[in-house]
């Protein structure tokens, strides 16, 4: 009787725990949605929060003129100060990367509705009528200077830049003084070359059978290939470009790149013009035209 009053003792616990742990509502699943950090907040009314959205609802991408992307504070330190946890877009960083990069950008805003407003339509009328499907970033930051400066001091001020969740452009050359549509599509064209640039980077795959082609001359010098390096020699061998280093051929990243800036900046007929006797070249480019169509590239 004792065991069996035991067991009735058990069940009435167990059935009392179940029940108070049906009575409560089922956990939350805490989830921050990261898109939330690269659209304007609900509460904001303004003319420029105006123009995000509805750049976002007739393009898919998100649109920005600040870098800093949140700024949370997070009470005081020991001298009273207050601290904030800053996140920025930061330029310098890949998803995936397993190293920080070096180098430390830098930017200057665009100020004025107008020259926001001019940008934006920019990005719509020259940009991204050419990159689709993978092609087209998850956002634009639109500002007015960009300045990177290296660990040795060394300062360029590029007309893009590129990473995985942006694609940063520097309006300066656009907004500085009028330019004619044949400087607005070569400026266009810096700019997908960049986007494309990046493109490669996350689809190096992609490009193996170009790669191929010229696999046995990668960074090595011209003599252990027994040329002098003249351009036609060059071209002969699939080059369009030479090395990094004086005497040498370039490397797999930079033949690459000096393709695409071709096939991006340049139609077919200046193409076969200009390379149509090296047949090497031309595989080349027919292999780069289809990679970067398959990548959402329309030329």
């Amino acid at each position: 009787m004792k065991t069996q009053a035991y067991l009735l003792s058990l069940l009435a616990v167990a059935a009392t725990v179940l029940a108070a742990c049906g009575s409560e509502d089922t956990p939350a699943i805490s989830y921050d949605n990261p898109s939330l950090l690269f659209q304007p907040a609900d509460s904001d009314q303004s003319s420029t929060a105006a123009l995000r959205r509805r750049f976002f609802g007739e393009t898919g991408s998100y649109l920005l003129f600040n870098d800093t992307l949140q700024r949370v504070y997070q009470g005081t330190d020991i001298t009273g100060q207050p601290r904030y946890f800053t996140e920025t877009i930061d330029l310098a960083y890949d998803i995936g990367s397993s190293s920080n990069s070096s180098s430390v950008y830098s930017f200057t805003y665009l100020t004025t509705e107008k020259e926001q407003t001019e940008m934006a339509q920019f990005v719509k009328d020259y940009i991204l009528p050419h990159a689709t499907k993978r092609l087209k970033p998850y956002s634009f930051f639109l500002c007015n200077r960009i300045s990177v400066t290296t660990s040795n001091k060394v300062i360029t001020t590029p007309y893009a830049v590129a990473n995985e969740r942006c694609v940063a452009v520097a309006a300066n050359y656009l907004l500085q003084r009028p330019r004619t549509e044949a400087q607005k599509k070569n400026f266009a064209g810096r700019v997908l070359n960049t986007l494309v640039a990046q493109a490669a980077k996350n689809n190096t795959n992609a490009f193996r059978a170009f790669y191929a082609h010229s696999a046995n001359y990668y960074n090595r010098t011209y003599t252990s290939a027994g040329i002098k390096g003249s351009a036609d020699e060059l071209a002969q061998l699939g080059f369009i470009s030479s090395g990094g280093t004086p005497g040498s051929f370039p490397s797999q990243d930079s033949d690459l790149s000096a393709f695409i800036t071709s096939a991006i900046l340049y139609d077919d007929a200046w193409l076969t013009n200009t390379y149509g006797k090296y047949s090497v070249v031309m595989v080349k480019f027919a292999i780069v035209r289809q990679v970067l169509a398959a990548l959402g590239y329309v030329a």
